[in-house]
């Protein structure tokens, strides 16, 4: 057990499917592991060694030897067992997902949200774009932190857009992530190639063109950094080049 640990402390990322097949046809051996990282506090420096993917399989590995529709709500003062420290551990994956703000956390947390609809939703409103969320646990009552939801909050726009340098401020900083009841978010620009515009009508290919793409990343991650820093969000601004799809 003790080998099991170290590894995953020494190397999460290498040893992960080593210690997850060790694993894999014993429960109980899998909970004692669980429960053993979890109470020697090595759980975030794991956390820290694994990539987003490996991050959404210790969360799908951990529900499955714990199983959040089969918690039982806890009330009032208790003692925490190694189990409750495991669920903690389990429910704190989600929001160690959610502060990674990037892409490939995205995509995972979507890939969860279609695998377990009942644990996350990920929908669009009329004012916020996306909105990713993962209800609190029901039996891991334990702490402030657990009754709370984890929230990503993504804004979509099109470099043309006339607001793409004050959207991020104005809407997903000052409105999007209050009214969410969120701290982290992601600006999401969407850059198509100049020279693939070619309608003549297009005013929008002019908008876009009074900023290169590598100036326009770098100006809102400069505006991320000085929002981040005033206030208790953490913004990540991203850039992708979308293609003219071919026929």
């Amino acid at each position: 057990m003790c080998a099991a640990r170290l590894l995953l402390e020494t190397d999460a990322e290498a040893n992960w499917s080593r210690v997850e097949a060790f694993t894999a046809t014993d429960a109980d051996l899998g909970r004692r592991l669980a429960e053993t990282c979890a109470r020697a506090h090595t759980d975030r420096r794991i956390e820290e060694g694994l990539s987003e993917a490996r991050l959404s399989d210790l969360y799908l590995w951990l529900s499955t030897l714990y199983v959040p529709e089969e918690d039982e709500p806890r009330l009032g003062v208790g003692v925490v067992s190694p189990a409750d420290q495991a669920r903690r551990w389990r429910d704190g994956l989600l929001h160690a997902l959610s502060r990674r703000a990037s892409a490939e956390a995205v995509r995972e947390l979507r890939r969860l949200a279609d695998r377990h609809p009942e644990r996350l939703s990920i929908g669009a409103g009329d004012r916020t774009d996306i909105l990713v969320e993962a209800p609190p646990s029901p039996g891991n009552d334990l702490d402030g932190a657990s009754r709370t939801s984890v929230k990503l909050v993504i804004e979509v726009k099109g470099a043309w857009n006339r607001d793409v340098l004050v959207a991020q401020e104005d809407q997903l900083a000052r409105r999007y992530l209050p009214e969410a009841r969120a701290d982290v978010g992601i600006y999401l620009v969407g850059w198509y190639p100049i020279d693939l515009w070619d309608a003549p009508s297009d005013d929008r290919r002019s908008v876009a063109k009074r900023l290169a793409p590598e100036v326009l990343l770098a100006t809102l991650e400069q505006q991320a950094a000085r929002l981040s820093l005033a206030g208790s969000v953490r913004l990540r601004p991203m850039l992708i080049t979308v293609p003219r799809p071919h026929k």
